[in-house]
């Protein structure tokens, strides 16, 4: 959390429990999908800590869904809670409980392809929640996707 924050603490870590499914005809937000409802039990199973290609997606570019179903836990008094991405290859928007709350563009030369950021969600945790992230290839000839975790942080603003 960086020195703008004391009491640094992981609420959760969501290196594990994602589903995966590529989204090549880009509807995912018609069908539903950001929301808690939507049924993703035949989405694959992957990790967040490689990209989608090394995972059984070789050969796909373009827009791609995970998703992520955790519990929440209130924060502190004096907390805010971050939800923290490692790195996302590619262009994503971030959803919480249907709720777009971030977009992670890359830049010239498709810089930040591989530094972290993060999205204050203070207030947004709910006792049950669903994280939906749509990441779309930077190239068609490039990994894709988050490659190196993501987390749920809380601390005190200093």
């Amino acid at each position: 959390m960086g020195d703008a924050y004391v009491n640094a603490r992981l609420l959760n870590s969501f290196d594990e429990g994602w589903k995966f499914n590529p989204d090549p005809e880009n509807d995912g937000l018609q069908r539903g999908l950001i929301n808690a409802n939507y049924d993703d039990s035949s989405w694959k199973n992957i990790s967040v800590l490689d990209w989608w290609q090394m995972q059984g997606f070789s050969d796909y570019h373009g827009v791609a869904w995970y998703r992520v179903k955790f519990s929440g836990e209130l924060p502190k008094a004096d907390e805010h809670e971050l939800l923290y991405f490692g790195a996302i290859d590619g262009n994503a928007r971030v959803y919480l409980n249907g709720e777009n709350i971030a977009e992670h563009k890359l830049g010239q030369n498709y810089q930040g392809w591989d530094q972290p950021f993060s999205v204050d969600v203070t207030h947004k945790i709910l006792p049950e929640n669903i994280l939906a992230v749509q990441v779309t290839s930077k190239s068609n000839n490039t990994s894709s996707g988050i490659f190196k975790g993501v987390a749920l942080v809380a601390g005190t603003p200093r």
